[in-house]
């Protein structure tokens, strides 16, 4: 008798467990309901095609899952931030089930989500005001995980080939953030009801992000593009690959359609990492503070049209004052540049085409850039070392201090130039200095110069061989005053470049008998970039030097350079 009862038993419970394991998914499917979203009165609806429950593995598999806003809701809402979101496939791992059918926790030892599709509206200008990014923030979380969530925690979130847009769509500007195969980790994720009340939302232990194929569109002039991105939290490391800002149009259309003068940029950059980035500044306040930024493989390329002039004209800074002008600051104790190239092309009022100012094989290294002026008070010297090749084939080597508090913007900097032909530096002299060698060979420039944002002094010592041939060259104005006189328009004045080459040596240097150092004693003109300060420095301590004994030729010369 009592086998058959306990057999009955037996089979009753196997029955109602039957049913309870058949009923679960149906009963998790509504908890989940009631937890993620609640009702017709929130911003966003779901819907999950199936759902896959293994009670002896504690895994949960989630099939077809999409959630969308509800515009109307949020357009009466005034919201400014909404997500659309589906998903092919989410699973859980080790899912406590009775801890969320009986207390409302979720706890999990990992979440993988398979090849989703994202999309982040913005739609209103960001504010800036304290708090309030945070509480949007906060209100788009608090839709997807609902405040009857009592506690989270789970140990592994992953994010696999996941396709993303951003969108920011106001008035003024719109623009269009893609990623594609996006992968993302965030390890040991925990939050409670008390972070919901407060500007943290979760907290978590580290986390790893790699995105590819990420475009950002929406810059009235150019797009930013980026093979790949990865952050590790662990080692506070972030590393960014094929990294590119790329103009829309080509630099003589986009100054031609300027009303006013705009620099042009063309940049590419192979690495760049931040080491030891302090990510907790970076999300409280965006300020940037790491211990050493790493670029590899940089080709930058400047170009300045100054014949178009705003009738107050803009006051060019300098770098310090550049520097100090970062907002929100940025601290990083050492940059390292290695392996790039510099082109800076700059078209003066005066000149038939660019001044050309080329670098190669560029390696630098710069110690502390800082626009902190807390932690300037300490020590505002930024120092700058570079070498690599000039032009063609010269060898050139800077050191540099900037100090970043003065109100003058004083700097000194030193530099030589070595082994290269003299007509290699024609494209930067016969539009800026109007000057012009036909041939000869620098062996050795060396110049320094202590200058601030209105006066720079110095001195300048140079060897050259086999110079026979300089000419002084006229201005685009000369040419065309003398063409409406009627004469000829020649680029060279023949007389003054004939007397300019008979009273210039043909080999000179510190062994020559008459040899004189030159001086640099120029005023700054403070609408004019640091590139055209230093060109300057370089033509004044030329002309003091080569033609010291001739007084008069100075004064004719460096009056081509106004």
């Amino acid at each position: 008798m009592r086998k058959r009862i306990l057999i009955a038993a037996i089979s009753i419970i196997v029955v109602i467990a039957t049913l309870l394991i058949y009923n679960l998914k149906t009963i998790l499917k509504a908890r989940l309901n009631s937890l993620i979203i609640q009702g017709q009165e929130s911003e966003y609806t779901y819907y999950v095609g199936d759902v896959d429950i293994n009670l002896l593995g504690r895994s949960l598999t989630l099939s077809d899952i999409e959630l969308k806003p509800k515009l109307d809701q949020l357009r009466k809402a005034n919201r400014k931030t909404y997500i659309y979101l589906k998903v092919g496939e989410l699973s859980f791992s080790n899912f406590d089930f009775i801890k969320l059918l009986t207390l409302n926790q979720i706890e999990i030892e990992s979440i993988n989500i398979s090849h989703p599709v994202i999309r982040i509206y913005n739609t209103k200008k960001r504010d800036h005001k304290e708090g309030l990014e945070s509480n949007q923030n906060k209100k788009v979380l608090s839709d997807i995980l609902s405040t009857n969530i009592s506690s989270l925690s789970i140990g592994k979130l992953s994010l696999d080939h996941a396709q993303t847009k951003i969108y920011k769509l106001d008035p003024d500007t719109s623009l269009s953030i893609n990623a594609s195969n996006t992968e993302l980790k965030i390890f040991g994720i925990y939050t409670d009801k008390e972070l919901f009340s407060s500007h943290e939302i979760l907290t978590f232990d580290s986390s790893e992000v790699a995105l590819q194929g990420v475009q950002y569109y929406g810059l009235k002039d150019y797009d930013i593009k980026l093979g790949s991105f990865k952050s590790n939290s662990a080692s506070d490391h972030i590393v960014f690959e094929d990294l590119a800002m790329v103009p829309l149009e080509d630099k003589i259309t986009f100054t031609s359609r300027q009303d006013i003068e705009r620099d042009w940029y063309n940049i590419s950059i192979s690495e760049m990492v931040l080491e030891q980035f302090d990510r907790q500044a970076f999300q409280s306040s965006g300020h940037i503070n790491a211990e050493k930024l790493l670029i590899e493989g940089a080709s930058i390329e400047i170009y300045r049209d100054k014949r178009k002039r705003d009738k107050k004209p803009k006051q060019q800074m300098l770098p310090s004052a550049l520097i100090r002008s970062i907002d929100p600051p940025i601290d990083i104790e050492e940059v390292s540049i290695k392996s790039s190239s510099l082109k800076y092309l700059e078209h003066e009022i005066d000149a038939a085409k660019p001044i050309e100012v080329q670098f190669k094989e560029l390696e630098m290294e710069i110690k502390n850039l800082c626009s902190d002026s807390s932690k300037l008070l300490e020590n505002d010297v930024l120092e700058l070392k570079a070498n690599g090749v000039f032009m063609k084939g010269g060898s050139v080597t800077v050191a540099s201090e900037f100090y970043l508090l003065d109100p003058d913007d004083r700097f000194q900097l030193k530099a030589s130039l070595k082994g290269m032909p003299m007509p290699d530096l024609n494209p930067i002299l016969e539009e800026s200095a109007f000057i012009s060698f036909e041939d000869g060979r620098l062996n050795d420039l060396s110049f320094m110069m202590k200058a601030d944002k209105y006066r720079a002094k110095g001195h300048l010592d140079i060897s050259y061989s086999s110079l026979s041939n300089m000419k002084i060259l006229r201005k685009q104005s000369e040419i065309r005053e003398r063409k409406a006189k009627g004469k000829r328009g020649r680029k060279s004045k023949g007389l003054l470049s004939f007397l300019v080459s008979s009273l210039v040596p043909s080999e000179y240097g510190p062994q020559s008998e008459n040899y004189h150092q030159g001086k640099i004693d120029i005023r700054r003109d403070q609408h004019k970039s640091i590139v055209n300060y230093l060109i300057m420095g370089i033509k004044d301590g030329l002309l003091s030097n080569l033609l010291h004994e001739h007084q008069g030729l100075q004064v004719e010369l460096k009056k081509r350079k106004h």
